[in-house]
């Protein structure tokens, strides 16, 4: 038992930076070793001794003793994954997107996202655009300053080349004109309810009491926005 203690110990501190753990060591000997269940206590206590004794050595230390027992530890195999293709996508014609909002600096959410449109954008020879969308601030979440700055170098950190940069702000006027002309098809509507009267209709599905004004009272309500 003392010897499989000792290998075990070895083999657990080399996988993980030189220090072994009880409890790992424990279940590969309970599992190789069911009859010891009934040891238990016996084993830990052999196993905290064998754990302490390994932990005191070096790194190399360890790896040498393992040499000496004949025991060669397998690397981890990594699998190489390739991104599935875009359907219908046409080499030169691809044209993604990112649009962070500037309440901070990138975070891990965003920068998969930030990694996973370059890279079809390099793939695709296409077009990747940077799209500031700071017109949505609230008062819970609101654009701070500095985060312009923020998610421009983040993105130069990342690697990433965008071919155009576009702040959201700078084309209201744009947002407007496209507004106006869709309320005077009757194709949009004014909306006056409350974010709490917002969340009930999206949840229980119903249709907001605003959606059947007419064109004129929407356009109406518009100008008065």
């Amino acid at each position: 038992m003392e010897k499989e203690i000792f290998k075990h110990c070895l083999i657990n501190a080399v996988k993980y930076g030189g220090k072994a753990r009880v409890d790992a060591v424990l279940g590969k000997i309970l599992a190789e070793n069911p009859e010891l269940k009934e040891k238990r206590k016996e084993v830990v206590k052999k196993i905290k001794e064998v754990v302490k004794e390994i932990n005191s050595l070096s790194l190399e230390e360890q790896k040498k003793k393992l040499e000496e027992l004949g025991i060669e530890i397998e690397k981890p195999r990594v699998e190489e994954k390739e991104l599935p293709p875009l359907p219908n996508a046409e080499v030169g014609k691809v044209v993604m997107r990112l649009a962070p909002y500037p309440s901070g600096p990138l975070h891990i959410g965003n920068a998969r996202m930030v990694i996973l449109n370059d890279e079809y954008v390099k793939r695709y020879k296409g077009k990747l655009f940077l799209v500031i969308d700071d017109t949505i601030g609230s008062e819970e979440k609101f654009v701070i300053p500095e985060a312009y700055e923020m998610i421009i170098d983040g993105l130069k950190w990342l690697g990433v080349k965008w071919d155009n940069l576009v702040y959201k702000s700078d084309r209201l006027e744009i947002f407007y004109q496209y507004a106006e002309e869709l309320i005077k098809k009757g194709l949009a509507y004014v909306c006056e309810c409350d974010a709490n009267t917002l969340r009930k209709n999206r949840a229980t599905g119903l249709e907001c009491i605003h959606r059947n004004q007419s064109v004129e009272e929407n356009l109406e309500k518009w100008k008065k926005m």
